[in-house]
């Protein structure tokens, strides 16, 4: 049950890092980026790729066993 917990709270934050790419551009130089974290755009949307392939993974995990345990339920 807490690693259900675990990966709902990942999934909520991964959702919103979308909103780092909007953030991430008033950083930097003129606006373009670059300041923060991330040495380009390019990086940041690498980054926002992997977090959103990974929770769509973890998602799937998790409805995999709550179907699993539906049809031990019937």
């Amino acid at each position: 049950r807490r690693m259900n917990f675990l990966l709902c709270c990942f999934n909520l934050l991964a959702r919103c890092a979308w909103a780092l790419r909007y953030v991430a551009a008033d950083a930097g130089p003129e606006g373009r980026g670059g300041g923060g974290v991330f040495a380009t755009d390019d990086h940041l949307v690498l980054f926002l790729q992997v977090v959103e392939v990974a929770r769509r993974a973890a998602w799937n995990v998790l409805r995999v066993e709550w179907q699993g345990a539906q049809a031990i339920r019937q």
